[in-house]
């Protein structure tokens, strides 16, 4: 069976590490930051113009609550577009000011979880291979 590369990524991410390092072609954290980039651009918001990329995660803060339970579905078909994405479970709290994410990705790489607060001011999801 041929072995998939996906080549390497800078380390970023939310910025660039300042030692510029780069991750291996095999590390879970390329898929898993690739992923978290992808749930903070807002839809068509990339460079090259891909109208069908992006979910801004904040945008889920402006419903009404009824409409809460519809989130972790999106997250998942959004997750899911990146073909190294094998399957995805995604659960979502209410907190004080904001949502509380819990996503469990499985990749072509291996297993990793992007957990962490969303608000209007931040959104701290961390990366967990």
């Amino acid at each position: 069976m041929a072995t998939t590369v996906f080549g390497c990524d800078l380390n970023l991410a939310y910025d660039l590490d300042p030692l510029m390092s780069a991750l291996s072609d095999d590390d879970p954290r390329v898929v898993a930051q690739a992923c978290l980039r992808r749930l903070q651009t807002p839809r068509g918001g990339i460079w090259y113009d891909d109208e069908d990329y992006g979910l801004d995660l904040r945008e889920f803060l402006r419903l009404p609550t009824n409409a809460l339970g519809g989130i972790p579905s999106r997250i998942d078909g959004e997750l899911r577009k990146d073909e190294r994405v094998r399957n995805t479970s995604t659960q979502v709290q209410v907190i004080n000011n904001g949502l509380l994410l819990n996503i469990h990705v499985e990749s072509e790489l291996g297993p990793f979880s992007l957990t962490g607060p969303i608000s209007d001011d931040d959104v701290r999801i961390q990366v967990i291979v």
